[in-house]
């Protein structure tokens, strides 16, 4: 996942499952959190009782542990991320691909970020010298 983000960072354009498609990825190969004890052994669903939905369930009842998977991926968030729904919709983006496109709407998107940031920052010390 974190060459996902190494390669947003560099502008290199990025293409990631759809939140749809990511869901039933994510049921289909039984989507689960692995949490490590003091021991470094991994515990067991039961040792985790309480939850509507639990994070240990290898192969959950119903779709909703991969959907809020899916929900909290934060690549879903970038712009000029492309989504595919399909394999066959994976091969038309290929085909219809413009990678100056994409590279230039996310160079647009992180130089908005970081303006963002910076005046946040300023902001954050002007206000802090006024209280001085």
């Amino acid at each position: 996942l974190m060459i996902l983000y190494d390669l947003y960072s560099i502008g290199a354009p990025t293409i990631v499952p759809s939140k749809k498609l990511m869901t039933v990825v994510l049921q289909l190969r039984g989507h689960h959190f692995n949490i490590r004890g003091d021991s470094y052994d991994f515990t067991v669903a039961e040792e985790a009782p309480g939850f509507a939905c639990s994070p240990m369930e290898h192969f959950a009842a119903d779709i909703l542990c991969g959907a809020q998977a899916a929900e909290l991926m934060s690549f879903y968030q970038l712009p000029g991320v492309m989504h595919f729904e399909s394999l066959q919709h994976l091969r038309q983006l290929a085909a219809d691909f413009d990678p100056r496109h994409q590279n230039s709407l996310m160079v647009e998107a992180q130089t908005a970020h970081w303006a963002g940031a910076k005046n946040w920052y300023l902001d954050l010390l002007a206000r802090s010298f006024e209280r001085s």
